[in-house]
C-alpha cells in the first residue's frame, strides 16, 4: 500500500476509533460516578474509605510506572505511610464526625489521648515526617546491590506526597464548615464537576477540531482548541455551582443537599480559568511521568480512561487550588 493510501486509510478509521473510545468512556463514567457521588454525599467514614481506595489504586500505578532497573522502591511502606497521611489530614475528623462524641465509642477511653485534636496534630506532622525518613531507613538494610537506593527512596517519597497528600485535600475540603457539617459537600461536588467538565470538553473539542498543538514534547495531542472547549464547560459548571442559572443550579443544589457556593459573580471567569489551568497542568504532569516510563496509560483499570491515576491526575491539582480558594477567599 502506498504512503498516500495508508494515510487516507488512517484518516478514515480515526473517527471510528474516537467513537469507540468515547463510548467506552461514557459507559465507564456511568459505572464509576454513582459510588463516587454517593461517597461524597455520605461523607464521614464512607468518604475516608473512598479516598483510601482511590489512593491505593493510584499509588500502585505510580509505583508500577516508577519501577525501573536498579531502583529500590519500598512499596509496602509507601502504602502504609500513604494511609497515615490520609488519616492525619482529615481522616480522623471524618470518622469522628460520623460517630459523634468519641467518648460514646466503646473502648474510646483507650485511645482518647490520640483522638484529641491537639494530639492528632502531632500525629499529622509525624506522618509526613515518617514518609520522609522511614523509606530511607528501610533501604539501609537492603543487602543487595547498593545502587539505586537514592532513586528508590525519592520515588517512594514522591508517590506518597504526589498521590496521598494531594488526594487528602478532598478530605479537608469535605470537612469545610467543621466536623459533622456538610458545608464542604458542595465544594467537593464542584471540584469533581468542574474538573471532569474541563477534561471532557478538552477531549471532545480537541479530538474533533483541534489543530494548534502545544507542549508536544510532553503530550502530542493537546491543542488550544481543546483547552478552549474545556474552559467553556468549566465556566458553565462554575456558574451552576453558584446557582447563577436558576433553572439548573438551585434545583440541583436542593436535590443533592448542598447550598449554592459563595462564589462572587466576578470571580466566576477567573476561578474557571484557574481551575482549567490547574486541570491541564495536572494532566500534563502525569503525562510527563508516563512518558518518562515509556507508557501510554498508567493502567487498564477503567475502559476508555486508562488507570486510576489517569482518572485523577487533573483532580490532584484542582482540589488543592479550589480548597485554598474556598478557605482563603470564599469562606
Amino acid at each position: 500500500m502506498s504512503r498516500g493510501k495508508a494515510a487516507a486509510s488512517e484518516r478514515a478509521t480515526r473517527p471510528r476509533r474516537r467513537a469507540s473510545v468515547l463510548l467506552r468512556r461514557v459507559v465507564a463514567s456511568f459505572v464509576i460516578a454513582p459510588p463516587v457521588l454517593l461517597g461524597v454525599y455520605a461523607g464521614g467514614a464512607w468518604f475516608l474509605l473512598g479516598t483510601t481506595i482511590v489512593t491505593f489504586l493510584a499509588l500502585r500505578e505510580f509505583y508500577a510506572l516508577s519501577a525501573r532497573p536498579g531502583a529500590r522502591l519500598v512499596q509496602p511502606l509507601g502504602f502504609l505511610l500513604a494511609f497515615g497521611v490520609l488519616l492525619a489530614n482529615g481522616g480522623r475528623d471524618l470518622v469522628i464526625g460520623a460517630l459523634g462524641d468519641p467518648s460514646a465509642i466503646p473502648g474510646a477511653h483507650l485511645v482518647a489521648g490520640w483522638l484529641a485534636p491537639d494530639r492528632f496534630a502531632y500525629l499529622a506532622r509525624f506522618s509526613v515526617t515518617a514518609a520522609v525518613i522511614l523509606p530511607l531507613v528501610a533501604l539501609l538494610f537492603e543487602r543487595r546491590d547498593t545502587h539505586g537506593r537514592l532513586v528508590g527512596w525519592a520515588l517512594t517519597l514522591a508517590g506518597t506526597l504526589y498521590v496521598a497528600w494531594l488526594i487528602s485535600h478532598f478530605q479537608t475540603m469535605r470537612l469545610l464548615g467543621g466536623i459533622g457539617s456538610d458545608a464542604g459537600r458542595g465544594w467537593v461536588f464542584y471540584t469533581l464537576a468542574a474538573t471532569w467538565s474541563f477534561d471532557s470538553g478538552a477531549y471532545l473539542v480537541g479530538s474533533r477540531i483541534g489543530k494548534h498543538r502545544f507542549m508536544t514534547w510532553i503530550s502530542p495531542h493537546k491543542t488550544w482548541e481543546g483547552v478552549a472547549g474545556g474552559l467553556l464547560l468549566c465556566l458553565a459548571m462554575t456558574l451552576i455551582a453558584r446557582s447563577s442559572l436558576p433553572l439548573i443550579g438551585a434545583p440541583l443544589a436542593t436535590s443533592l443537599g448542598w447550598a449554592p457556593l459563595p462564589i462572587p459573580l466576578w470571580h466566576v471567569p477567573l476561578l474557571a480559568l484557574a481551575v482549567s489551568c490547574a486541570a491541564q497542568l495536572g494532566d500534563l504532569a502525569e503525562s510527563m511521568i508516563k512518558r518518562d516510563a515509556g507508557a501510554k496509560d498508567a493502567g487498564a483499570l477503567i475502559p476508555g480512561h486508562g488507570g486510576m491515576l489517569d482518572r485523577v491526575d487533573s483532580l490532584l491539582f484542582t482540589v488543592v487550588l479550589i480548597y485554598y480558594y474556598a478557605v482563603v477567599v470564599a469562606l
